[in-house]
């Protein structure tokens, strides 16, 4: 326990004396809250204390390893909010590490930053974002190293594929910046990624991606380690049938939201992430959906309030936990997902199906009964893509490992959707997807 005493000055000015040191600071409240702003606001605090307990904990690491971090440095922004109420909703924190860091040392350290006390005791709503400048690059605001620029996300920040983008890269443990995108500079990405709309991932070597589920693979195969899709059978075809549903299925149908929410709620709470006790890309791909399409709207938002409040604090617990592996020969998934596989299979497995054979057939258009009369949508090119390397890699399986992944799939009747090949051409040598 420590003690702090505290005075009100008066004129929006209060004095803290810190009981152990007798050290004191001043307050004062902000211009834009009827004060002076001639010292720290209350809230200037909280984002200062978060930067320095950053760099405390991690000197705490760093000592103990015999680490040299003596002499970082951070710059820390406070962004207010007025929904629902006056707050903090974004403090972002950048640092500037000395050399001489082991890069064995990196990710330790991160985690630390990540894991202190006080981004533990923020409220989920507050978004936190660190981004590290190690020692050995050069350059200024765009972090080099060995003469090349690190990674770089261009796009609409709160947009569904770029939260789902940024979380990847954080998981994975990824360096990279964020860069606000002007109309000039959307159209030199377009035309470098061959793609309208973003968000664009340029990589250090100067390659534009452009499209999510592309740019999501090339980030496993650059950073296998921590894997961010599983790496055994069952659990990894699962985990590509629940990102599709998420990416591709899920915004069509807002109407449903309301059930799917609920739905999602019962498993989370038993599960704690879609697979397990630990994130893997298909939870990235659900804390985007939540944040961009389901918090942002008001009557979603409040049902969230009233029947399933922990989806909340679900895409700030993808973003703070870590994937990690699981134990050898571990391939189970939780019984309570399902529920929202025979979901998946129901609906959007069965408009795959279809899909293919309209798109085999030259046709444009696919008409289905999903449980409330016949529907026409549209036969989609990219739907077959998704599913076609779904059947590629079930194909490629052990003949073992192929039964398994039956096993699972054949109770929802979604096994003969998925393992027909695609009806598709493969993407060209030069296509920018296919990086």
């Amino acid at each position: 326990m420590v003690e702090m005493k505290l005075v009100y000055e008066g004129g929006l000015h209060t004095t803290a004396v810190h009981g152990p040191s007798k050290a004191s600071l001043e307050t004062d409240a902000p211009v834009d809250n009827q004060g002076k702003g001639e010292s720290f606001s209350p809230t200037d605090l909280l984002a200062a204390s978060l930067g320095t307990c950053m760099l405390t904990t991690m000197g705490i690491l760093a000592q103990r390893e015999g680490w040299k971090i003596d002499g970082a440095r951070a710059r820390v922004e406070k962004h207010m909010s007025l929904e629902p109420r006056r707050r903090v909703g974004r403090v972002v924190v950048e640092m500037e590490m000395p050399k001489g860091v082991p890069g064995t040392a990196r990710e330790r350290l991160r985690e630390a930053a990540d894991r202190c006390p006080v981004a533990c005791s923020i409220h989920p709503d507050t978004q936190v974002e660190l981004t590290i400048r190690w020692g050995d690059w050069t350059g200024g605001g765009r972090a080099v190293r060995g003469g090349q620029m690190r990674h770089a996300v261009y796009g609409d920040a709160s947009g569904r594929d770029s939260i789902a983008l940024v979380t990847a890269l954080v998981a994975k443990g990824i360096d990279f910046e964020l860069v606000p995108e002007t109309p000039a500079l959307a159209f030199a990405l377009a035309a470098r990624a061959g793609r309208e709309e973003g968000p664009y991932l340029r990589t250090p070597e100067g390659f534009v991606l452009g499209e999510l589920a592309a740019t999501l693979d090339y980030l496993e195969r650059i950073r296998p380690e921590p894997a961010w899709r599983p790496t055994t059978p069952v659990r990894r075809i699962c985990a590509r049938l629940l990102e599709d549903w998420i990416e591709l299925w899920l915004p069509l149908w807002p109407e449903r939201a309301p059930a799917l929410l609920d739905g999602m709620a019962i498993h989370l709470a038993a599960s704690g992430f879609l697979l397990g006790d630990a994130p893997t890309r298909p939870d990235g791909s659900l804390a985007a959906w939540l944040e961009s399409e389901v918090f942002a709207d008001a009557r979603l938002r409040e049902r969230v309030v009233r029947f399933a409040p922990a989806l909340r604090l679900y895409p700030e617990s993808v973003r703070r936990a870590r994937p990690r592996p699981r134990a050898d020969g571990d391939d189970a998934i939780p019984v309570s997902l399902l529920p929202v596989l025979a979901e998946i299979a129901r609906d959007q497995l069965a408009y795959l199906e279809a899909n293919r054979e309209a798109l085999a057939a030259g046709g444009d258009r696919v008409v289905i009964d999903l449980g409330f009369g016949q529907t026409v949508l549209p036969a989609w090119p990219e739907h077959e893509v998704r599913r076609a390397a779904i059947a590629a890699e079930i194909g490629a399986l052990a003949p073992e490992s192929r039964r398994a992944v039956r096993q699972m799939l054949d109770p929802l009747g979604a096994w003969r959707g998925l393992a027909q090949p695609g009806v598709l051409a493969p993407l060209g040598a030069g296509d920018p997807r296919g990086l």
